[in-house]
């Protein structure tokens, strides 16, 4: 693993508490049938953004792209193989978390690391990246975890070439009918046990926020689960989308 600098030390007790917890994190994948259930679910996901995604690199002759809160890389070394790519860029809170799966996630859906470089920072900080430096930038049930949504996305527009996309997939939605035992059973969950900024919002929400910040989102429904393949309980009672949002160049709310 080609491990590189990102900020300097992490600051802060909310900052520390999340990374104690994800360094801690690999023994959750020792869970038998845990990788098996992961990776199909990780394919659902995949194919609702994978067509749109080849279209748009072959169009721009490959793309470099960066994967915030990359966890164990699975978003990225999916595609690691595909011609289309020219660089990955994998960056988390734990450099321990992907310095342990990222191999092994590669050996099991076919990736490879070699046309990737990783690094530890927290993308609630702003970015150590050149502006326009990614034609893509993934989120993978990572983008809720921001304690800054502004900071976050403002830095994923300067960092993202012009007619770039954010993809973030796996976010915590709150369904409409259902937000009440979904905020509970957060609640109750090893994550806030264990002090990790855990957030969830309503679809409309995270709309607001990508357009507000320059992006031009659309919501991609996922069938994923039990009952998910009702479409139209999506959104009431379970919220299940991939979000494919468009850096728009003109956006003069950006300041």
């Amino acid at each position: 693993m080609n491990m590189v600098n990102g900020h300097e030390g992490i600051a802060g007790e909310a900052q520390s508490l999340d990374k104690q917890h994800y360094d801690n994190e690999v023994q959750y994948f020792e869970v038998p049938g845990f990788l098996d259930r992961h990776e199909a679910m990780m394919r659902e996901y995949q194919a609702s953004f994978k067509p749109k995604l080849a279209h748009y690199a072959a169009k721009r002759g490959g793309i470099r792209t960066l994967e915030l809160g990359a966890g164990t890389c699975t978003m990225s070394l999916m595609l690691s193989r595909e011609p289309w790519v020219r660089s990955m860029h994998c960056s988390d809170i734990s450099a321990t978390r992907m310095s342990a799966l990222a191999d092994r996630i590669a050996a099991r859906v076919g990736g490879t690391t070699e046309r990737m470089t990783f690094s530890e920072a927290d993308f609630t900080d702003p970015l150590s990246f050149a502006d326009k430096s990614f034609e893509v930038v993934f989120f993978d049930s990572a983008l809720h975890h921001s304690r800054n949504m502004w900071t976050t996305l403002r830095e994923c527009h300067r960092i993202l070439a012009d007619g770039g996309l954010l993809i973030a997939q796996r976010e915590q939605y709150l369904g409409r009918l259902t937000y009440g035992p979904i905020l509970r059973r957060i609640l109750r969950s090893r994550q806030v046990r264990d002090g990790v900024t855990e957030n969830a919002y309503f679809k409309e929400q995270y709309n607001y926020y990508l357009r507000a910040t320059g992006f031009l989102p659309s919501f991609v429904p996922v069938s994923h689960g039990r009952l998910h393949y009702i479409a139209p309980l999506n959104g009431w009672v379970h919220s299940k989308w991939t979000i494919i949002a468009e850096r728009m160049t003109q956006a003069p709310y950006l300041g």
